[in-house]
């Protein structure tokens, strides 16, 4: 039996040590990108850091939600400036430089780095904290989809049991079953 417990990963990690979970996927056969050294193909990497397990799960679901367009939006400034863009009468008209620009950034492998303030309520108070995020991509094309790759809800779901203390386990369960501890 596997435990998912919801008020461990709320309050873990303990003091100043930060929650950090760490994601990959392989880089899609439709990216040309060379091998490794050993011959295993290159992978996206997306790293997440806050204050508690259950924060960095719940905005790394948030990315998934949202499908990678704010993470878009917020890296592609990267790349195209304000002025360039004000060049355009609306966004579909500066698509062709859009596309063009975030194909330019590729290998060697970028790294991206943004945060995102998420609202916590606990016992009635609501509170902002940081998320800290870093992508290792080939370019934002292939790194925005592999996001929502990585953090879909099972995947998200066997991170947070992976995080969560292992308790006794009772024989009358399966090893495919998940207790929920509150």
């Amino acid at each position: 039996m596997r435990t998912l417990d919801r008020k461990y990963l709320a309050e873990n990690p303990a003091g100043d040590e930060k929650a950090v979970i760490s994601l990959s996927i392989p880089v899609t056969d439709a990216v040309d990108v060379p091998a490794n050294p050993d011959g295993t193909r290159p992978r996206v990497a997306l790293k997440a850091t806050g204050d508690t397990y259950a924060l960095v799960l719940a905005a790394l679901q948030f990315l998934h939600d949202d499908e990678g367009a704010e993470v878009f939006e917020a890296l592609l400034n990267d790349v195209v400036t304000e002025e360039e863009m004000e060049a355009f009468s609306s966004l579909a008209e500066a698509a062709p430089l859009l596309k063009e620009r975030a194909h330019a950034i590729s290998n060697p492998f970028r790294t991206f780095m943004w945060g995102a303030d998420m609202t916590v309520e606990a016992a009635g108070q609501q509170t902002k904290q940081l998320v800290e995020f870093e992508m290792t991509t080939p370019s934002l094309v292939v790194g925005i989809p592999a996001i929502t790759a990585m953090t879909k809800p099972q995947l998200l779901t066997n991170v947070a049991i992976s995080f969560s203390p292992v308790l006794d386990d009772d024989e009358e369960y399966g090893s495919n079953e998940v207790l929920v501890v509150s």
